[in-house]
């Protein structure tokens, strides 16, 4: 997923969860992961500045309410549209937020940091 969002392996480093009513793809049968989550929300949605500062920022999660879902997820694998996603959460608790802005200057372009 990090090279997905062009951040430096590893950045993310916490464990990530999908909640909802679908946690498996109705067609293929792969669980859902976050990775389906960014890579749906990278084509036309989102750019990957903001999804990284919900990853890597302080909020860390994203819920819907019911009977709503997380709208335009697809598996990434056999692209079916996933309609049961309730939540998705980030429990980075030992993530340098003054890191977060290295991150985001490398995702610009800017110097790798020594």
């Amino acid at each position: 997923m990090e090279k997905l969002l062009g951040i430096p392996a590893r950045s993310i480093g916490a464990p990530l969860w999908v909640s909802g009513d679908e946690p498996d793809c109705p067609k293929c049968g792969r669980r859902v992961t976050w990775y389906d989550i960014v890579s749906s929300a990278l084509s036309g949605l989102h750019d990957k500045a903001m999804i990284a500062t919900v990853i890597l920022g302080e909020r860390k999660y994203v819920n819907t309410e019911i009977p709503a879902a997380i709208a335009g997820v697809r598996c990434s694998d056999c692209h079916t549209a996933i309609d049961g996603l309730r939540s998705f959460k980030c429990h980075n608790w030992a993530y340098a937020f003054e890191a977060l802005e290295a991150v985001r200057e490398r995702m610009a372009g800017g110097p790798v940091p020594a």
